[in-house]
């Protein structure tokens, strides 16, 4: 792969993470929609697919917390860990000590 490659690859990944908005200067402009239209749709996309994660794997965190409040937390959760491998295996496995942490007061969430 070429240097340019990998730097364009590395920005990608770090808008995702970061929505970093330095990278929309190297993506070509279409005819289509506007680059950073484009850049949010995967950023918006990445962090759902995080989402969707921790609730196949934290399903009855979700009965018990609800949709809207589960995924307020989840992507509180996501913001603050990203994940840092190309896969999804083990994506959360700090998620119960992290609720538990910004829910003190209810030790049932981290459960």
């Amino acid at each position: 792969m070429t240097n340019a490659l990998l730097d364009l690859q590395s920005s990608f990944a770090h808008h995702l993470l970061h929505d970093d908005a330095a990278i929309e200067t190297a993506i070509a402009a279409g005819h289509g929609i506007a680059v950073p239209r484009r850049l949010g749709i995967y950023h918006h996309a990445y962090r759902a697919r995080l989402i969707d994660a921790l609730r196949d794997s934290f399903g009855h965190t979700l009965t018990y917390l609800g949709d809207e409040w589960f995924d307020a937390d989840a992507l509180a959760y996501v913001q603050a860990h990203p994940s840092t491998t190309s896969s999804l295996n083990g994506y959360g496995a700090g998620f119960a000590a992290w609720l538990l942490a910004r829910h003190a007061h209810d030790a049932d969430i981290g459960e």
